[in-house]
Parts: structure tokens; sequence; C-alpha cells
């Protein structure tokens, strides 16, 4: 008689050993949070926050608040297993203003024989040229139409790739993977969906990246501002472009002045700002 306990124990076990002799290395999106003197970086996880300290081995100087991958081989991560091994943005990390980052809404959906949806966004105001991100963690059996579908759309329209799960003990698997997309410049709808047999994606993240190619033009209409002796002071951004330029005159008068939290809670990723700009207060 087989002692199921002992037989599950054992294929784990086996699993983890060939996990750790693997050449797959798994790579997950963080952002910088502090960097230290002996190249050691605290980063946090984009998919749940956790935090971690590890080496920097991507040959790139980083920066506070810049996304990473955080690569690692085998099935545990740890700071004794983990580095940074590359940095998102290719000008050496020193803080490339037109850099754009656009995280999708992840959904924790039940796979089935149906195509369910995963993530989805919106990138707009991008170049042509963007690299599409996908982290994504399951439980169950992936086991429909071979291992699984993942499936990427771009305004309706499927891309061609090949994904790779990563097997992992106790029944989780793994996707990662980075896709490069050629757009046209303005709107697109990015959706990532998927099919399988009794799995759950449990935890995941999806995200877009590149450079910022066009700023929208603003006027009066976009802001509330102040005028005190020809000088003009923009205290809020009621505007709706994600990308913003602000305007070197507001009524007749010199915009020198922007308040802090003038752009806070609005959804703006990047802002254009044009010489004359004394302060932000």
């Amino acid at each position: 008689m087989i002692d199921l306990d002992n037989l599950f124990t054992l294929v784990d076990e086996r699993i983890s050993k060939y996990l750790a002799n693997s050449p797959f290395v798994i790579a997950i999106p963080c952002v910088v949070q502090e960097l230290f003197n002996n190249e050691m970086v605290r980063v946090k996880l984009t998919a749940n926050g956790t935090e971690f300290t590890v080496p920097n081995w991507s040959g790139s100087k980083l920066a506070v608040g810049e996304s990473v991958q955080l690569f690692y081989k085998g099935n545990i991560l740890s700071e004794r297993t983990a580095y940074i091994g590359a940095s998102l943005n290719k000008d050496g990390g020193n803080g490339n203003t037109n850099f754009n980052t656009v995280s999708g809404e992840v959904i924790t959906a039940e796979l089935s024989n149906n195509e369910e949806l995963l993530s989805y966004m919106t990138v707009a105001n991008f170049s042509n040229s963007v690299i599409l991100s996908v982290n994504l963690t399951f439980k169950g059996d992936l086991s429909n139409a071979g291992n699984g579908t993942i499936s990427v759309y771009v305004d309706g329209d499927e891309q061609t790739y090949t994904p790779i799960f990563n097997v992992r003990a106790n029944g989780y698997k793994t996707l990662s993977f980075s896709l490069p997309l050629n757009l046209t410049i303005g709107s697109h709808y990015i959706e990532v969906k998927g099919t399988g047999e009794y799995a759950d994606l449990i935890s995941g993240c999806v995200f877009a990246y590149g450079d910022i190619d066009e700023y929208n033009s603003t006027d009066e209409s976009d802001y509330y501002y102040t005028i005190e002796n020809s000088i003009a002071t923009i205290t809020k951004y009621i505007g709706r472009s994600i990308c913003p330029r602000i305007p070197t005159m507001l009524d007749g008068a010199t915009v020198t002045t922007i308040d802090i939290g003038a752009f806070s809670e609005t959804g703006v990723r990047n802002v254009y700002i044009p010489e004359g700009i004394e302060e932000i207060k």
C-alpha cells in the first residue's frame, strides 16, 4: 500500500531539487526603495509590496523610485538567492524624465475552458516601442490546451509569443515574460487573458513601460491658478491629459510657480515643465 503523504512529499522534494538545478531564471518587477554604499539595494516587489535587500548586478547605476527586475533561480525567493539583473531605464539608471510605467489591473480569476480576463490596462502617449512585462502565479491545473493558454491582446488583436510556465512545488505555477510591442502613437487597450482547468490566478503584476513621445498642450481651462503682479501660480491641475505640458502663460500672466500638490490625485504620469518655472512649493 502506498502512503500518499510520503509520495507527495517525495514529489515536492524532487521538484524543488530540479528547480534548484534548473537553468530557468525567474524575473519579478520591483521598485528601488534605498541604495547602500556596498552596492546593495532595498527593493519592493510590485506584486505584493514585499521588500528585499539584494545586490545590484545590472551593471547600471540605479535611482530611488526606479523600476527594475529582480531575478532568482529555483523555487524559493530570498535575499540569499535574488539579485537585480536589469534596469528598465536604458540610459544607465540616471533618471530619464521621459520614462513612463503603467501598471495593469490584475484580476484574481478562476480559469476554465473559456477564456478569462486576467489583467487589463490603457497606455497612452508612449513612443511606438513599448515593453509589456507579465508575472503571474497560479494554483492548480493548467493542463487545458497543453500548458494552459495565456493570450495578449492589443486593441482586440492577439499578439504572437510563446509562453513558458515554471512549475513550482505544491501545485504552484508561475509565468514571467516580456513582450515587445510596436504601437502607433495614441491610446491603446491591452488585455491579458487565460484558459486552464481547475486553476486560480492567485497573484501577479502586469505593466508596460517605454518613453513618453508626446505631451499634450494645456491652457487656462486645465488649471486652477492665481495671478499677482502679472505672475501666475498653478494651484491645481483639472485637465484630462495624463501627460500635460505646462503653459508658459496663463491669462496673460507668466507662469513661474507650481504648488507641490497641484498634480496629486489626478492620474497624471508625466508633466512637461517649461523653462521659466522658478519654484515648486
